[in-house]
């Protein structure tokens, strides 16, 4: 297996918008590439165990675990920011048309304790489970599709509000570009 010790050199270029992000925090930009570029080298099979083993035994699957959960930074707010930056080099103007698209996927659990778990219905499997529903939303520009957010689905009443808040984020990022 191979191992990933240092940060490569061709991508560089690639991550300055995520060091930018984390501006003077090492640590949790380490975190950040470690994980993209694990990421990008696994094949099948991505999950924290094999990430962490294929960029050496310098830490475990609990670290990467805690560094998503547990550190103090906005990972829908470098969502929002790496959109805007790749739409500017895909050579967006203001005024050219912009689509938004709007997508759930459902997600079996089999956790008892866990956060916005609600009863669905897998349609593909034709039965009911425990599970989350994430809507996703993403721009679409030159028919690139670039991802702009994600948010649990909390409740009945709770979809439109997701919705809409999506709407207002892709409203206000038209208007402040």
């Amino acid at each position: 297996m191979i191992s990933i010790q240092a940060e490569p050199a061709s991508l560089k270029t690639f991550l300055k918008p995520i060091r930018n992000f984390f501006e003077g925090d090492v640590t949790s930009y380490y975190y950040a590439w470690r994980f993209i570029v694990g990421l990008a080298f696994l094949f099948s099979h991505k999950s924290e165990d094999n990430i962490s083993k294929l960029l050496g035994a310098q830490r475990t699957r609990q670290s990467y675990d805690n560094f998503f959960n547990k550190r103090d930074w906005d990972c829908q707010s470098l969502l929002r920011r790496t959109a805007k930056q790749t739409l500017k080099s895909l050579g967006w103007k203001e005024g050219d048309p912009l689509y938004l698209a709007l997508d759930d996927t459902q997600n079996e659990k089999r956790a008892f304790k866990m956060e916005a778990v609600s009863k669905i219905f897998l349609h593909a499997e034709k039965r009911y489970a425990k599970g989350h529903i994430l809507v996703a939303c993403a721009i679409i520009y030159r028919g690139v599709a670039i991802p702009y957010g994600i948010k649990i689905w909390v409740g009945k009443n709770k979809i439109l509000h997701h919705f809409f808040l999506f709407l207002l984020l892709f409203i206000n990022f038209s208007s402040s570009s």
